[in-house]
């Protein structure tokens, strides 16, 4: 893998999964590494990619640098959710909640540019385009027996097909 590298003195952020008995995930987060991210930590390359995707899993004024800088496609995962300035979702081609981080955000992702997603679990997850239409998903009826990864699982394919 490229532009991969190691922080001095810096451990690897670290996720601890639980999962409830109603099957909801419930994480905590050591950020280690992630925390220490900023902008210019990060090769020229990736701010030119054809695409970038970030998390708010990082340092937000990272993010909002990163927005600023990023000149192909830029998606975010709202996730966790947590204040941000109004130019990075205005900037983002693709905005990813789950019900919880679109109800945090509120009116604050309608009237954007780009595409909205709303991953709703269990339920599928809705595409709130530009001109207002909603295009809905439902998945197949399974029986999950985690949803770990669920996240960056639909983070990853949205962003190959936009």
């Amino acid at each position: 893998m490229r532009h991969i590298s190691r922080l001095e003195g810096q451990a690897t952020g670290v996720a601890l999964i639980g999962v409830g008995e109603n099957g909801e995930n419930q994480i905590i987060v050591a950020p280690g590494a992630n925390d220490a991210l900023s902008v210019q930590l990060i090769p020229q390359a990736s701010l030119s990619a054809d695409a970038v995707i970030c998390q708010l899993e990082i340092p937000i004024p990272t993010i909002e640098a990163i927005a600023k800088l990023v000149t192909g496609f830029f998606a975010i995962n709202l996730a966790p959710a947590a204040p941000i300035a109004r130019d990075v979702l205005e900037r983002a081609d693709l905005i990813i909640v789950n019900e919880t981080e679109a109800a945090f955000y509120g009116d604050a992702l309608s009237g954007l540019y780009g595409l909205v997603v709303v991953t709703l679990g269990a339920k599928g997850a809705r595409m709130h385009l530009p001109d207002g239409n909603i295009i809905t998903a439902a998945p197949p009826l399974v029986t999950p027996l985690d949803t770990t990864g669920q996240g960056i699982h639909s983070s990853a394919p949205l962003l190959w097909h936009c």
